[in-house]
């Protein structure tokens, strides 16, 4: 669990500290003052990217040549996490415990959580990339090294495509592809092994916000295996013709049916919503099942887009967090979660916060 957070130069806060406990934690103001920040700046902390797929000068307040964020957890090692961005030299200076630490991956992993924030009807409503991230995010808070594999394939789909608008030699294109194919299958194999499941845990949490009314359907399908070099060398003539990578994880799918119909086209709003949230509670399970601690819970003010069976279902993701951070323009939203009646209150101002009452 989160003990205190501490932020400097990152969004509209200049410096910020805030210390936590279990339980829940309300984050209160107007819109546009910053709470989503804080949110972000844990995230960022956990995944060292964040959730708005926002890159680090971004998350720069304006005028600062950086920014660092820091937290202490709580627990049998109560790790100190540290990370110093400076924009100059757009370099990452990471810590754990005051040693620096040369990679993410042995970074990651450290403090976990799950995010739930307007933007997840995407996992609903978008295209398959989607999914597959929310998929990959899982899998990397389990196993950090995950991150480096992906990190590797990203790199080797760079520089094939590059050569396949470069029309290099074959000879060159079959030694990028030993490396390409490689990159792949680690890749794609990490997904089949986690998938069943993530999914199983996704139908199981649809199920009971849907009240059992109906069946969500959730495959996941890749292009990739054992022949995948194979079948990027019967593709080089496709390839070369249009000038990117045909055969790779970046064409995996997740597929999500109700009625047999996808998702993507035939959802309502409704389901739409109860897929997003019943892909975080899988999520958080998923997390908490392998690793034998749940993650912390962040909500970035949804109350008012949920009716009463996803509100319900809210509260039974946030009665199986020991701690839950969240975001509203209306500290009496409290009311809805027996959960959070006595919650840590937070008010948050033009980047400063306070204790509310």
């Amino acid at each position: 669990m989160l003990a205190q957070l501490t932020l400097q130069n990152f969004r509209n806060f200049s410096a910020c500290e805030i210390p936590f406990a279990g339980g829940a934690t309300f984050f209160c103001g107007r819109n546009g003052q910053g709470k989503t920040n804080l949110l972000e700046a844990v995230y960022y902390l956990s995944a060292l990217r964040s959730f708005r797929q926002t890159s680090a000068p971004q998350l720069v307040r304006a005028g600062a040549s950086g920014f660092e964020l820091s937290a202490t957890l709580a627990g049998p090692s109560e790790d100190r996490l540290r990370v110093i961005y400076d924009e100059s030299e757009r370099t990452r200076l990471l810590e754990v415990n005051g040693n620096r630490i040369g990679r993410g991956v042995d970074f990651a992993g450290r403090l976990n959580c799950v995010i739930l924030h307007g933007a997840d009807l995407r996992l609903a409503r978008g295209r398959h990339p989607e999914r597959l991230r929310c998929l990959d995010f899982s899998i990397a808070q389990i196993e950090p090294g995950y991150l480096q594999i992906l990190a590797r394939f990203q790199r080797s789909l760079k520089h094939r495509n590059a050569a396949l608008k470069q029309n290099v030699s074959l000879a060159e294109l079959d030694a990028l592809d030993e490396n390409y194919a490689a990159a792949a299958a680690a890749v794609v194999d990490a997904r089949r092994r986690h998938w069943p499941d993530l999914s199983a845990r996704l139908t199981a949490a649809y199920d009971a916000i849907s009240r059992s009314a109906e069946s969500l359907g959730a495959s996941f399908e890749s292009e990739v295996d054992g022949s995948v070099f194979q079948k990027i060398c019967r593709m080089r003539p496709a390839e070369l013709d249009a000038g990117v990578s045909l055969v790779g994880p970046h064409r995996d799918a997740v597929h999500l049916t109700l009625r047999g119909l996808s998702v993507t086209h035939a959802g309502s709003e409704g389901q739409a919503r109860s897929i997003a949230l019943a892909f975080k509670i899988a999520q958080a399970r998923f997390i908490r099942d392998h690793l034998g601690r749940p993650p912390v819970l962040l909500i970035d003010d949804v109350w008012g887009e949920l009716d009463e069976a996803r509100r319900e279902g809210l509260e039974m993701l946030m009665a199986e967090s020991p701690q839950i951070l969240l975001t509203s323009t209306d500290v009496s939203i409290r009311g809805i979660a027996a959960i959070a009646a006595d919650a840590a209150v937070w008010e948050v101002v033009s980047g400063t916060v306070k204790r509310g009452p």
